[in-house]
């Protein structure tokens, strides 16, 4: 696994989820997981060509920085987190920064959107408990475990999961299946 960090700001860019647009911003591009039907893999390929989906990620540790110096453009908006990487991939752990940039769209009142496979959110739960506007969706191909290890072998288990799914929903998190 490589991992390439990036100290300059990042590209926002933008999408709709039922009809609404959402400022995106990736704090990862490229993700640890290298699930075989993500769409993120066509533009980190590009961007890396003589890599594998699944064995390198841009970490994008500017993106804190570029957020505070904008932060009045961010207030109050409506924000998805992340289409180019799940925003709790391993390397979260270690680096951290969904978590800062939940710390600061918590501040500027941002409605926030974030999908994920990790039961590493809840690590963050104090600070989703704290945002007014926030929902968590937990991505599930399938329940049947044999083909969540064939086709997403890196992954959490279904189960864990559904868990994260009730634990995040019995805390008052707004939650959806994806």
């Amino acid at each position: 696994m490589q991992f390439v960090e990036v100290s300059g700001g990042a590209s926002f860019t933008k999408t709709f989820f039922e009809g609404e647009p959402y400022a995106v911003i990736n704090p990862y591009k490229g993700c640890q997981y290298g699930c075989p039907h993500c769409s993120a893999q066509i533009p980190t390929r590009a961007s890396y060509p003589g890599y594998k989906w699944g064995e390198i990620v841009e970490v994008r540790k500017g993106i804190l920085d570029s957020v505070e110096r904008n932060s009045t453009r961010w207030a109050g908006k409506k924000i998805y987190l992340s289409s180019l990487g799940d925003p709790y991939q391993p390397a979260e752990r270690k680096y951290r920064i969904t978590r800062g940039l939940l710390e600061r769209l918590a501040d500027l009142d941002c409605h926030v959107r974030l999908i994920t496979h990790s039961d590493l959110v809840l690590r963050d739960l104090d600070i989703l408990k704290s945002m007014k506007n926030i929902h968590v969706g937990i991505s599930l191909t399938t329940t049947n475990d044999f083909h969540v290890k064939l086709i997403e072998g890196k992954l959490p288990s279904s189960d864990e999961r559904v868990e994260t799914l009730y634990t995040l929903g019995d805390s008052g998190i707004t939650t959806f299946l994806n």
